[in-house]
């Protein structure tokens, strides 16, 4: 109901696409991610074929001359597959209607448009755009505040992320999941189940304003339950869930009476997608961005972290590796020689000038964008924007809320008393190279840079277990 009311303000038409079941669309977008993986064939033959597969789920789509697409859907990148024409995404989940509406209420006359830009480079990766949006940016008299080098540590993008706000932010670094630990937790639910729980657990270090203390965040993704695949399209029929989730959440969250029975590392934690920072990972929550407003993000990352949960209305992220000059040549044209159009007819303006007319290259799949077109008016002489909802080239993003991030601090005494456990239990993980990480902060001896306050953080929480969302508009 909403697609088909959203097409019709528009005046546009509305396709029906059949569903897709879970399974066949995480593998589809899994083999976008490893494109550079398979060794039996090359990555434009396999993006080519992608591109055929796709094309051939959605069937013909007719588009009137001068026209675009925007794709309403759970997964999977639709618009790679139509090259031909402007086309973005909207994503149902978790809620298309505020989606919606935040686009619209943002594009509304009165409202201001891109007055103030943030950009974050931590040097983890060469980065010419950021320079070159920085330049373009002042020529047009915006207000721009950069995070480069060292100052762009996890505490302090952090805090801008959340409370800084901005109208455009530009995030380039490397981004993806990251290696963790793979616990087992044995234990009777509060509906007298015995249960056998396994989760994959990555974290992200940050330092606080006290020199004895030290932020974590920590991603939880369940793997199974009970011996059945947590991503398990038969999951419903095979399994009972009942309260294990909410007895483990709070068992291992306020009450802590629950210790794993086994533990390994794994290489990777699916959907951690954390941003590299100069001194450690950022892994992004699900807050409110830019003070509570909807600011538009592009993130030039090897695999796109998420912030539309976060009120991102909309986003600009890569779906395969890319290059530093790729990523400085989208970005100038975007801002630059196609700064008056549509969000998503600017990008797509930009690749055609890079790559040519098709998006079967490698390259030119890298950056996609997930924004309606036809949100701002010609006449409009600011960045042009358009509602988002959030990013379908995101691993298990229908996961997201069933996949616990939690922030926390761990004093440095604790750390350390934690430390000397390890040499006993070499299972422990990572506590030694938190309190050599804690220990070198404190001794001024960090390879890091002194942190800097661009935002004071007297009153945030040091807890946030019992965070919840908070909605950015009450409808009446």
């Amino acid at each position: 109901m909403i697609a088909a009311n959203y097409a019709f303000a528009l005046g546009a038409g509305l396709h029906l696409i059949p569903e897709r079941k879970r399974g066949q669309c995480e593998e589809l977008l899994e083999r976008f991610y490893s494109v550079y993986e398979n060794r039996d064939r090359s990555p434009s033959d396999t993006l080519q074929m992608l591109r055929d597969e796709l094309r051939e789920l959605t069937g013909p789509i007719p588009v009137p001359p001068g026209g675009s697409i925007t794709f309403i859907a759970h997964y999977l990148p639709y618009g790679y597959a139509f090259p031909e024409v402007p086309t973005t995404h909207l994503i149902m989940y978790p809620d298309l209607g505020i989606a919606v509406v935040q686009g619209f209420a943002a594009e509304q006359p009165e409202q201001p448009k891109i007055r103030v830009a943030t950009l974050v480079n931590p040097e983890t990766t060469p980065a010419p755009e950021i320079e070159t949006a920085m330049k373009l940016l002042y020529s047009r008299h915006y207000f721009v505040r950069a995070y480069e080098g060292g100052s762009a540590h996890v505490s302090a993008v952090s805090d801008m992320i959340e409370l800084f706000p901005y109208d455009l932010l530009l995030i380039a670094t490397h981004c993806g999941d990251v290696s963790g630990l793979r616990w087992t937790y044995e234990f009777e639910d509060s509906e007298g189940i015995q249960r056998t729980l396994v989760v994959d657990i990555a974290l992200g270090l940050g330092r606080a304003d006290d020199r004895d203390l030290i932020d974590v965040t920590q991603f939880i993704r369940f793997v199974s339950l009970d011996g059945v695949a947590w991503d398990d399209p038969e999951k419903d029929n095979k399994l009972y869930v009942g309260m294990a989730i909410r007895d483990f959440m709070e068992r291992t969250g306020n009450r802590d009476d629950l210790n794993p029975i086994e533990k390994e590392t794994v290489s990777r934690v699916v959907g951690s997608a954390a941003l590299k920072m100069s001194d450690h990972n950022l892994i992004a929550l699900p807050r409110s961005l830019a003070n509570e407003s909807t600011p538009i993000v592009i993130n030039n990352a090897c695999v796109s972290g998420n912030f539309s949960f976060a009120s991102a209305r909309a986003y600009i992220g890569t779906l395969i590796p890319i290059t530093s000059s790729e990523a400085q040549s989208v970005v100038e044209r975007v801002l630059d020689k196609h700064f008056d159009k549509p969000l998503a007819v600017a990008l797509w303006a930009a690749q055609r000038n890079v790559y040519g007319s098709s998006r079967g290259s490698v390259s030119a799949a890298a950056l996609s964008c997930n924004a309606p077109p036809l949100m701002t008016s010609p006449s409009s002489t600011s960045l042009p924007r358009g509602p988002m909802s959030n990013t379908v080239f995101w691993p298990n993003a229908t996961g997201f809320v069933g996949q616990p991030r939690d922030q926390y601090r761990l004093s440095l005494k604790r750390v350390e008393r934690l430390a000397v456990r390890k040499s006993r239990n070499k299972d422990l993980f990572n506590i030694a190279q938190i309190a050599e990480y804690l220990a070198s902060s404190r001794a001024g001896t960090s390879s890091a840079p002194p942190p800097t306050k661009p935002i004071r953080r007297d009153k945030i929480a040091s807890s946030m277990r019992n965070w919840r969302p908070r909605m950015p508009y009450t409808l009446s």
